[in-house]
């Protein structure tokens, strides 16, 4: 049932893509849509020769989980299942974030040491470093000439 859903779809995407060719073979534009659907499917026919040996040779779709670990961009994107891409797109976006609160308490913190050491001017750039930072962490609005201010630094 999975080969046959991601066959059907496939099949509707290569009729799709013919007209998108026939019409640049024509001499028209293709919109961004249209060339990012022509070139998907043709990466999609050119991955499906794979998949046709491996089908076709008795006893070689056994070993299909072993080499879609080895090749996991082998199926065609139709054969794919959403949830899985889905799951590693909000997994590499936790990891985004996870960066990102890193880097910001990294920064917070050097600018609390550089506070804490130091007097006169160099307290006062913390200082305002550091109001700063608590500034964009609850969503104010910063100007221009702020976030050049403390670019400097880094």
């Amino acid at each position: 049932q999975f080969l046959q859903a991601g066959t059907k779809l496939l099949a509707y995407e290569v009729r799709i893509a013919t007209g998108y060719a026939i019409k640049a073979a024509k001499g028209d534009i293709l919109t961004r849509r249209e060339r990012r659907q022509l070139t998907r499917t043709t990466a999609d026919l050119f991955r499906l020769v794979p998949m046709i040996v491996i089908i076709v040779i008795p006893f070689l779709e056994f070993s299909l989980p072993v080499l879609l670990h080895i090749f996991p961009n082998m199926l065609p994107s139709t054969y794919e299942d959403k949830t899985k891409k889905e799951e590693e797109l909000r997994r590499r976006l936790n990891i985004k974030l996870e960066l990102a609160k890193f880097l910001q308490d990294t920064v917070f913190e050097m600018a609390k040491d550089i506070k804490e050491r130091s007097t006169g001017e160099k307290a006062r750039f913390a200082q305002g470093l550091n109001d700063f930072l608590n500034k964009v962490r609850a969503g104010h609005p910063v100007d221009n000439h702020e976030i050049i201010r403390f670019a400097q630094l880094f």
